[in-house]
């Protein structure tokens, strides 16, 4: 189950989970560690919300300038909630864990669907925005 888990963990994060404890804000190492496994579910939620949002928002290449840089921040702060997921391991993540995170497993991959369809969106309607944003698109 815990293998389960931090597969779901690692593609929700590719493909734009991660970001802060409040949405908007960087994360550090230290706020990610203290992080409970519920926490971080509904980090991921608030998240995969707030990037979809953000890319449906994109219609055109200053669009996409604009909203480079804190597409940027939220890839950084994946890295670091990707990180704290590899460090969960059986002795710290227990039954209650793993139910907490399944029950927001739904909402995490309707989230990255969207995302998904924005991100096709942008390549397919708005090329030079997704020029634009092209490496931060590769990542999700």
């Amino acid at each position: 189950m815990r293998a389960f888990i931090l597969t779901l963990s690692a593609l929700l994060i590719a493909c734009g989970g991660g970001g802060s404890p409040t949405s908007g804000d960087s994360l550090t190492p230290a706020q990610a560690e203290a992080m409970s496994v519920a926490d971080m579910g509904d980090r991921l939620i608030d998240d995969t919300t707030e990037l979809a949002e953000i890319l449906r928002g994109i219609n055109s290449e200053a669009d996409a300038e604009a909203a480079e840089p804190r597409l940027q921040a939220m890839v950084a702060d994946y890295e670091i909630l990707k990180a704290r997921f590899e460090q969960l391991d059986e002795n710290n993540m227990g039954a209650g864990d793993v139910m907490a995170f399944m029950r927001r497993a739904p909402a995490l991959a309707s989230n990255v669907q969207a995302i998904a369809v924005e991100v096709e969106r942008l390549r397919t309607d708005h090329p030079e925005a997704s020029d634009r944003l092209g490496r931060i698109l590769d990542d999700l």
